[in-house]
């Protein structure tokens, strides 16, 4: 009985030991692929100016300014972020964007670059903008609303 006992455990890790060296192995490839990463988030989907005040015997009226934060991120480098409104303003009167303590760009119908030299990496803190609406007294009145679209890109 021992001796049928001793020869079972030798026979079943003879079994075990031949199926961990002879086991079956498989081998697989996995394609990855790492695409542009590119986005810009102003704080808002909305700003008011209101201009609504001017002084007598000037021309220009006093602009109106509202200012937020952005973030960003993307895995390009170097980018920017450029700025372009839906329609152009009516003569005599600006729309115009300032990042941080730059300048500012006026806003038309076609991109203006507005921060340039961006790093790859993420901007996880709140950066500042300002816009700005400039008016003489010729445009009577101004579209009830502009649409700016930001753009990063490289």
């Amino acid at each position: 009985m021992k001796r049928t006992g001793l020869i079972l455990m030798v026979v079943l890790g003879i079994v075990l030991l031949t199926g961990t060296l002879y086991g079956q192995t498989a081998n697989q490839t996995i394609n990855l692929t790492i695409g542009s990463v590119m986005l810009v988030a102003p704080d808002a989907a909305s700003h008011s100016l209101s201009i609504t005040t001017g002084t007598v015997d000037q021309i220009a009226l006093t602009p109106a300014t509202a200012a937020g934060t952005y973030r960003w991120v993307t895995n390009q480098a170097p980018t920017k972020i450029t700025a372009e409104l839906d329609s152009d303003m009516p003569a005599g009167s600006t729309l115009q964007l300032r990042i941080g303590a730059g300048a500012f760009s006026p806003l038309t119908t076609a991109p203006t670059d507005v921060r340039t030299g961006m790093p790859r990496g993420a901007g996880n803190e709140d950066y500042t903008f300002q816009f700005t609406a400039n008016a003489t007294v010729d445009p009577a009145s101004i579209p009830a609303s502009k649409t700016v679209t930001w753009t990063i890109t490289n």
